[in-house]
C-alpha cells in the first residue's frame, strides 16, 4: 500500500487546467475552494494500439470544498463537467492511457482538471 503525502494541497489557478495525483488536493487561487482527486473508480478505456469497438471510459471520484461549509463528494466521467456551487468542474484528462498488459498492478493515476465559476 502506497503511504500518501501529507503535504498541502496544490494551488491551482481559476479556469486553467491542473493535474493531480490520486489522494492529492488543489486549492484554487483567491475562491476559498478545493478539488481532491480521492481515486479512480473505473477505468474501462481502450487500450492504446488496441482497435476496440467501444472507446471506455474513466471515472473518477473527486471531493469539492466550497469554504469550510461546503463538502460534495461525487463521480465525473473523463471527458464530462459537472456544476456545483457557482462552479464549472471539468475532469479533462487521465494518465497513463490504459494498457493491454492485464497482469500488472494499478498504475500510478495522474487526472487533469479545470474548476471555472459559472457565469451568472
Amino acid at each position: 500500500m502506497a503511504l500518501k503525502s501529507v503535504e498541502g494541497p496544490k494551488e491551482a489557478v481559476l479556469g486553467a487546467v491542473f493535474a493531480l495525483k490520486e489522494g492529492e488536493s488543489a486549492l484554487v487561487r483567491g475562491e476559498g475552494a478545493t478539488l481532491s482527486f480521492d481515486r479512480v473508480v473505473e477505468d474501462s478505456r481502450c487500450p492504446s494500439g488496441m482497435q476496440c469497438f467501444w472507446a471506455g471510459r474513466a471515472i473518477a471520484q473527486v471531493t469539492f470544498k466550497k469554504d469550510k461549509d461546503s463538502e460534495s463528494g461525487f463521480n465525473m466521467t473523463l471527458g464530462e463537467g459537472e456544476q456545483l456551487a457557482g462552479y464549472a468542474i471539468d475532469f479533462t484528462g487521465l494518465q497513463p492511457p490504459a494498457s493491454a498488459q492485464t497482469n500488472q498492478s494499478s498504475p500510478a493515476y495522474s487526472g487533469e482538471f479545470r474548476v471555472s465559476r459559472m457565469a451568472g
